[in-house]
């Protein structure tokens, strides 16, 4: 016997006889020895030399293809029948559960004297004869691919001179469990979007569902289980990643189904961050962060909002870990009060950036960083940072041509000195600046800085309009205002130009003129002028439509119509044309306008 947890992982595949003589499955039975498909042995006209053979059944285990030989040996205790006896079927499942396209073994073992007969009919009725799919095996009926309309009662005679006896069974045939999910396979999912898994099943007896990741059960805290057959990932996150697998179960087998999923790009997330802290001078220091992402981000470093260089009691570093953490510190030995200031950390890829800022305060006098001079861009927003060290500090101001900030409501400064100009304008924000910081012992220190304000390109407009196939056109770009030095180039959707479109460039210190000796229909589409300077880009497009002269021709002829059609009586005119319909109305007036042109030719 094989245990029911075992049997669809074990298939037998003969019976050995004598342990020499090997007996395989066959759907005629006709012979002394049969094994039926279902792995069932039969034995026919017993004899006296059947008292001393015996048989082991052999079996394959088809997830790992070892073959298993039963321990024990059967043998047969053959008595005499001097009488007749009337055919008694030997007892089985009175009914069958089968799957289509399956193989079907319908039993009616009996023993009698002399050896029953059997007649096998379909819903009491109709008597079965072998051919096709349906085999009569004696005492066995076997279907072969059964299908559907197998379903129903079957019913066994069992017959011989002395008597006979009937066995009726009761055959389903259903559709093989089978299970799919969508999406299959694989899906690549961004970080923090929705997905949702569903397990189809057809066919089977009571289905369960069961659902797995990474081979452990579905906590599901951490999902949505909307319907059975359904999960949902509300926000997907680094912990979703992995191999989904829908375990389904019936009253016979298991089925499953796997998919994948891994995470798409993700903007970085910092997992670790270091606190503001104050100390003293002399010990070291170490700032740390760990970020996550998709592309593996870059850890970069500043202080008071300037990259952080490494010297020789700086030293940066950064490594990636197995699960793709990106770990990143900053090690400072021996620290000075000169160290002091606002340090961040900065993740970045391609999807996006993150950033995590705080002070780190050194006990001691004032102290302010050299601050590069700064060139802003005019119509822009400026923050201005100063770059104080020392702790306690008690004031901090700013000054521009030795007056004290802020002198109007552009300019605010923050409690951490940062000054912050709303809207740059050239005139009255550039200049020389400088930012003092003192404590209350009346130690004091400043550090100067010259603000250049840079004008942005602005490009006045230009338009092509509507033409026609054959003419010439040209454009002219220019920068009506913007600092130099300046570079112009052309687009024509978003590229570069082909070298055989025919356009033709030239160019001076303010403008850029676009010219095309004949234009043809390649030409159609948007230009834009695109103009840089150091403070930025500036575009401005234009759309050139080229129309075929025979529609130009066609928008002519029609524009005259209907110019002339006030010239018409058209009370007259729809007596004359007696009912036409306005299209062939239409054709007239275009008749009528063409045979205008030709005699005033």
């Amino acid at each position: 016997m094989v245990p029911n947890f075992m049997k669809e992982f074990i298939s037998i595949t003969s019976w050995l006889q004598d342990s020499s003589f090997n007996i395989y499955p066959t759907l005629k039975g006709d012979g002394k020895y049969q094994m039926l498909p279902t792995g069932e042995l039969l034995v026919r006209r017993l004899d006296d030399a059947d008292v001393y053979r015996s048989y082991q059944c052999r079996a394959v285990n088809t997830l790992t293809g070892q073959t298993l030989l039963s321990l024990r040996r059967v043998q047969l205790h053959v008595t005499d029948s001097l009488s007749s006896v009337t055919p008694r079927i030997v007892p089985s499942p009175a009914a069958v559960h089968a799957k289509k396209e399956g193989t079907v073994v319908l039993p009616c073992f009996s023993l009698g004297n002399p050896p029953p007969t059997y007649i096998w009919k379909k819903e009491g009725e109709k008597r079965v004869e072998a051919g096709g799919r349906v085999i009569t095996a004696n005492e066995a009926l076997i279907i072969h691919r059964a299908e559907l309309t197998d379903s129903g009662s079957w019913t066994c005679l069992a017959n011989n001179t002395a008597g006979q006896q009937t066995k009726t069974i009761s055959l389903h045939i259903g559709i093989p469990l089978s299970v799919n999910l969508q999406p299959s396979r694989q899906v690549i999912i961004d970080v923090g979007k929705a997905v949702e898994i569903k397990c189809y099943i057809t066919g089977g007896k009571n289905p369960v569902i069961t659902w797995f990741k990474d081979a452990k059960p579905v906590i599901y805290s951490t999902y949505s289980l909307g319907e059975e057959d359904k999960l949902k990932i509300e926000k997907v996150g680094r912990e979703h990643a992995g191999m989904y697998q829908c375990l389904v179960r019936d009253e016979d087998i298991s089925m499953q189904a796997t998919f994948q999923l891994v995470l798409g790009a993700s903007k970085p997330q910092l997992t670790y961050k270091f606190i503001q802290q104050t100390v003293q001078p002399g010990p070291a220091m170490s700032l740390k962060c760990i970020a996550i992402g998709n592309p593996t981000p870059q850890i970069t470093w500043a202080v008071d909002a300037f990259p952080l260089a490494m010297n020789e009691r700086f030293l940066i570093g950064q490594y990636v870990t197995l699960n793709g953490d990106v770990v990143s510190h900053v090690n400072i030995s021996n620290v000075r009060v000169e160290d002091g200031g606002i340090y961040q950390c900065k993740a970045s890829n391609k999807v996006g950036e993150t950033f995590h800022s705080a002070e780190m305060r050194v006990y001691g006098a004032p102290y302010i960083r050299k601050i590069p001079n700064i060139s802003a861009v005019a119509g822009e927003p400026l923050y201005l940072p100063c770059p104080i060290a020392g702790y306690p500090i008690d004031v901090i101001t700013w000054e521009k041509d030795g007056r004290k900030l802020p002198i109007n409501r552009n300019q605010r400064i923050f409690p951490n000195g940062t000054l912050y100009i709303t809207s740059v304008g050239r005139e009255q924000d550039k200049g020389s600046y400088q930012c003092s910081a003192q404590n209350k012992q009346g130690k004091a220190t400043s550090q100067n800085i010259i603000i250049s304000v840079i004008v942005p390109p602005k490009l006045g407009p230009f338009t092509f309009g509507e033409l026609v196939e054959g003419v010439r056109t040209q454009v002219q770009c220019v920068v009506q205002s913007g600092d130099p030095p300046l570079t112009l180039t052309w687009l024509k959707d978003g590229v570069e130009f082909s070298s055989d479109l025919g356009v033709h460039i030239t160019k001076d210190d303010f403008s850029s003129t676009l010219a095309i000796g004949k234009v043809g229909l390649e030409h159609s589409g948007d230009y834009t002028c695109v103009a840089t300077n150091p403070a930025k880009s500036t575009k401005l497009s234009s759309r050139l439509t080229v129309s075929g002269i025979v529609w130009q021709l066609c928008k002519w002829i029609m524009h005259c119509s209907l110019l002339h059609m006030h010239t018409f009586d058209f009370p007259t005119l729809n007596i004359f044309l007696n009912g036409f319909e306005h299209l062939q109305l239409l054709m007239f007036l275009f008749l009528y306008c063409i045979l205008n042109i030709v005699l005033k030719l």
